[in-house]
């Protein structure tokens, strides 16, 4: 089984559109990428983050790099399959989903449907001509699907916390399985680290290494129960480089060793 997929799976690099039969199983795996898949037709089983869940035409999810799913189908299932990076977006425009839409399955109720698969049908139109102003046509069309998404749920799809703020929350979700420090993450978003640590913490709650620590555990706790893969393995592809320190601060966090949170939750 593989856990993870890449963003070569991305032609261009940003983002990836299409419409999809599917008649196989894709079995555990997560990506260092965001992806939203709309069911169209069809029914059958996804496990995301150890939770099953049924699903049918009107359903949809989105999935960030933390979450690790297979999807299982019942009958012949048509998808729109939508792959794209940190990049590609806006961070403003992305963080309401990623702190309220995803993980989990959504329900378009069927007065709605037309209107969200009319959009993503001209997603994949606009992704196929390669047209003047594309990807600008593209992320106006990809905030529509979100800001439907939210108002689904009862959300506002504005966030206020300040744009680097947001940016780095994105770079963190869309790396964290990655080496990455507090300096590097303030330079991504042209702040001094000192001002960006006294800033994350304000807007966050949290300080830095406890937000990236705590998004690595995690991720791991989901790997563990959903996947057969070693658990040393799991600790390297969470983000950790010691092995010692992940099982430290895995029990730390759960109050059980990763070893003994597998036995009890599979």
């Amino acid at each position: 089984m593989k856990l993870f997929e890449k963003t070569s799976q991305i032609e261009n690099g940003q983002i990836s559109v299409s419409k999809k039969h599917i008649d196989g199983v894709f079995y555990e795996h997560s990506h260092d990428f965001f992806e939203i898949e709309y069911i169209c037709k069809g029914n059958g089983k996804h496990i995301l983050n150890g939770e099953e869940y049924q699903f049918k035409e009107g359903n949809v999810y989105f999935l960030t790099p933390e979450d690790i799913h297979a999807f299982y189908p019942e009958t012949d299932v048509t998808i729109y399959n939508v792959m794209f990076t940190e990049d590609f977006l806006s961070p403003k425009a992305v963080l309401p989903a990623i702190e309220t839409c995803h993980g989990v399955q959504l329900s378009i109720t069927p007065a709605k449907q037309d209107k969200i698969q009319l959009l993503f049908q001209q997603l994949c139109d606009e992704y196929a001509e390669k047209k003047e102003g594309q990807t600008e046509y593209m992320q106006c069309l990809l905030r529509c699907i979100f800001i439907l998404l939210l108002r689904n749920v009862g959300k506002s799809p504005t966030f206020l916390k300040p744009s680097p703020i947001a940016a780095s929350l994105v770079f963190i979700q869309s790396n964290f399985k990655e080496n990455i420090t507090l300096s590097q993450t303030a330079a991504q978003v042209n702040l001094s680290t000192g001002y960006f640590c006294e800033l994350f913490k304000r807007y966050v709650g949290t300080g830095f290494s406890s937000y990236l620590t705590d998004l690595r555990l995690s991720y791991a706790a989901k790997a563990l129960i959903t996947t057969d893969e070693p658990i040393t393995q799991i600790a390297y592809l969470s983000g950790f480089s010691a092995f010692s320190t992940f099982s430290r601060l895995f029990k730390q966090k759960y109050k059980i060793s990763p070893s003994d949170y597998r036995k009890n939750k599979k």
